[in-house]
């Protein structure tokens, strides 16, 4: 398997105010329940895209070898663990490119709904100071070749997946609570 079979699937989303196309403009308006919905897939490796595309081409979805979420770290690790001639770097900047947005999306949260999650954002920066880590570590791998090197990254992925899960989960339940407050 080819390393681009999978990462050519990766996007990365930005937050912008407004988007000026073709002299448009069009104010954003924030959808919570969207981003609930959209956090709990990422935990839950669940293929989000199903929820965007034509009902007549989800097949292609089912019929691919993409991953999602969290499962992209297992996706990561078997890669490693497997392939030989390791020498692609984009995973590891993707990931943390990953990491530095959801940063940007926690920030933006605790600011539009006043949420007081300052501890949950310095976790997550913590996490995004690891990723950045791995990826430097990773480049070392690709020029010596040392085997415990890999295994290091390896196990640092492994925390770096755990982590996140606790912190986004923690992230997510207090985004539901919020939601139901805001319902009353």
């Amino acid at each position: 398997m080819a390393l681009n079979d999978w990462i050519e699937g990766i996007v990365l989303l930005n937050y912008r105010e407004k988007n000026n196309f073709f002299n448009l403009e069009h104010n954003y308006r924030f959808d919570l329940n969207k981003t609930i919905m959209e956090l709990q897939d990422y935990l839950t490796s669940y293929e989000t895209p199903i929820h965007y595309c034509n009902p007549y081409e989800q097949w292609m979805m089912h019929a691919s070898d993409m991953a999602f979420g969290l499962e992209i770290y297992d996706v990561i690790i078997h890669f490693l663990d497997k392939v030989y001639e390791a020498e692609d770097k984009r995973p590891f900047f993707v990931l943390h490119e990953h990491k530095k947005l959801m940063q940007m999306r926690i920030n933006f949260l605790q600011k539009k709904l006043d949420l007081d999650c300052d501890i949950l954002f310095q976790e997550y920066s913590a996490i995004v100071k690891k990723s950045n880590i791995v990826s430097m570590i990773y480049l070392k791998y690709t020029i010596t070749k040392n085997e415990n090197i890999k295994k290091n990254i390896i196990h640092e992925l492994q925390i770096i997946k755990d982590k996140e899960e606790g912190i986004l989960n923690e992230l997510c339940n207090l985004l539901i609570k919020y939601n139901d407050n805001a319902d009353r």
